[in-house]
Formats: structure tokens, C-alpha cells, sequence
């Protein structure tokens, strides 16, 4: 606790001689974050405003902070700032996090094709598949949907959820027509689809 303080004093010293120094602005905003201070986010804003996105061994450097931000602003619906972080980190890095947190921000931004591009890219767990299916009724791709809402639907848990989307919610209804009076609603886990 104590050597963090102190590295903070020496850090806020540097900041008055160089106010956007990038290996500062890390420094400061990773003490912050290790000491759970939500300031760490407007040292990590900082930080990747101050970085060229164009310089990959830039970005590199930064890339675990640029994922804590990303995460951060994600929790905090900053659905657009989340994005503009993912679709950096992406350009630079594989990471499933940042094309799963883009995919996820475009959903909630209700870009449908964006979201699907997204989402297609890697495997799925049973949440983040409700909203693709949610995305591909969205976008007209009904089949899709209804393909996988039939796996999940046998949840209660994603039933619920499906019946509070409102492109999934008509399809519910689909699903329960072609159900038939001997298969009633099972409190079950959906199978995960190897395909998504």
C-alpha cells in the first residue's frame, strides 16, 4: 500500500512534466487499478487517446489495459467507447474478448449485421447465443433464430429472457406452436451447438 502511494506521488510529479506521457499514464492508471480506484478509467481514456492506433507495437504495448478499459466501459453501457476500444484492439491482436465485447456493443446499439459478423467469428456459450439469436431476428433472418431458440427454450431461465427481447418474443410463440401436447417445458440446459 504503501510503495503504491508512493509511486503515485513520484507518477503525479512526471504528469506535471509530461501530462500525456503514455508509460505515466499506464503506470498511474495500473497502480489505480491493482488498488480497485475507479480513476484507473480516466488514466486508461488518457492513455489510449495518447497512443497512435496505427502504431501496432503502440497498441501492443497497451493492450491489457486497452482490454480493462474496454471491459470497463462495456460494464458501464459506454456502449460506443467499448466498441471504438474493441475494433483497435482487433485490428492488432486476436482477441476473443474484444470481438466478443464488439459484438455484444453493436447488439445493444441494435446493429444487427454488425453484431452477427461479431458473433459468427468465434464459439459461443448459451447466453451470448441468445443474442445472436436475438440479432438474427433482427435482422430478418428468422430461421436462424428460431434454430437456435429451439435449443435454448427448454430453459426456463432463457425463456424468460427470450419472452422480455422483443425480436424473440414472437418467435416464443412460434416454438410453442410447433411443441406438441407431450413435450412439456423442461427446466433443462440447451445442448451448446458446436456450429456457433
Amino acid at each position: 500500500q504503501n510503495d503504491h502511494d508512493n509511486a503515485l506521488k513520484t507518477l503525479a510529479r512526471a504528469e506535471t512534466v509530461s501530462r500525456n506521457n503514455p508509460f505515466v499514464l499506464f503506470q498511474t492508471g495500473s497502480i489505480l487499478y491493482r488498488k480497485n480506484d475507479p480513476a484507473f478509467i480516466s488514466y486508461f481514456d488518457r492513455l489510449y487517446n495518447a497512443v497512435d492506433k496505427n502504431d501496432s507495437n503502440a497498441v501492443e504495448s497497451y493492450i491489457k489495459a486497452f482490454e480493462i478499459l474496454m471491459k470497463s466501459h462495456y460494464e458501464q453501457k459506454n456502449f460506443t467507447r467499448a466498441l471504438t476500444i474493441a475494433e483497435t484492439i482487433n485490428n492488432h491482436s486476436a482477441s476473443r474478448d474484444a470481438v466478443l465485447t464488439a459484438a455484444k456493443a453493436y447488439y445493444y446499439q441494435n446493429n444487427h449485421v454488425k453484431a452477427i459478423e461479431n458473433f459468427e467469428k468465434i464459439r459461443l456459450g448459451n447466453d451470448d447465443r441468445l443474442l445472436l439469436a436475438g440479432a438474427y431476428a433482427g435482422n430478418d433472418e428468422k430461421e436462424k433464430a428460431l434454430a437456435i431458440l429451439r435449443n435454448l427454450i427448454s430453459n426456463t431461465t432463457f425463456r424468460e429472457r427470450a419472452l422480455q427481447d422483443k425480436n424473440l418474443n414472437p418467435l416464443v410463440s412460434i416454438i410453442d406452436e410447433e411443441r406438441s401436447p407431450q413435450q412439456p417445458l423442461q427446466d433443462q440446459e440447451p445442448h451448446e451447438n458446436e456450429d456457433q
